[in-house]
């Protein structure tokens, strides 16, 4: 092949490379930046495309309906051709406004187990789209730990919410926890080391349709058998 013509070939290769470097880098360049905008559509978008946010995975219960408060966003793209040969593409991330884009509902969130909080699509939107979050027990502390010979009794606040109490147990230089579970406050350990030296902590839990719901742990207490 002639140099001449090879040159040009090559010249011509890099060319359509740099062009496709500087393309993919605007896309991308522009595709990453995310603004806040005001809304303004007149077409009905399904609402199920959007992100619920500022939603917890845990509340705690208190014996009344808990209604989280959640952000609804809709996410936007925006084409522009700049005339260069290349295209930007902007993406806006909306706040929905309640009352006017959507309303809430919510379901079974009154007592211990999962609740349920569903959007509806008003105005400029259709449809609906639900998230779950957890409602679990509060929790409680050890008010009393009673020794005797070669047993504890462990006494712990008392809980609402049809929960039952859990304790945790093991000799102080040990790895593994010990579990027992009482439906009453009280609860009495035996069949222990005279002479050691036990740790004990308890927490709240419910059952709800098989999935085990529960309360932080109470701060850790120490006590010696006799």
């Amino acid at each position: 092949m002639d140099k001449n013509k090879k040159s040009k070939k090559n010249i011509m290769i890099f060319t359509i490379m740099l062009l496709g470097i500087v393309l993919f880098t605007t896309w991308t360049t522009v595709v990453s930046a995310k603004n806040l905008v005001n809304q303004d559509k007149t077409t009905q978008q399904d609402i199920s495309s959007t992100y619920i946010s500022n939603l917890k995975s845990t509340y705690v219960y208190t014996g009344k309906a808990i209604k989280p408060s959640v952000n609804v966003i809709s996410e936007l793209s925006e084409e522009r051709n700049n005339g260069d040969g290349t295209i930007s593409v902007t993406t806006y991330y909306v706040f929905l406004e309640k009352g006017k884009d959507y309303s809430v509902t919510y379901k079974n969130n009154t007592k211990i187990g999962k609740a349920t909080v569903t959007i509806k699509g008003m105005g400029n939107y259709m449809g609906t789209q639900s998230a779950t979050y957890k409602i679990v027990p509060k929790s409680i502390k050890i008010k009393t730990l009673k020794r005797d010979k070669k047993q504890i009794t462990v006494c712990t606040s008392k809980i609402t919410g049809g929960c039952s109490y859990q304790i945790a147990y093991k000799k102080s230089k040990s790895k593994s926890w010990k579990y027992t579970a009482s439906k009453n406050n009280s609860k009495t350990i035996k069949n222990l080391k005279s002479g050691k030296n036990y740790l004990v902590k308890v927490r709240a839990y419910k059952k709800v349709n098989g999935q085990q719901y529960n309360g932080k742990w109470s701060k850790v207490k120490k006590i010696k058998v006799k």
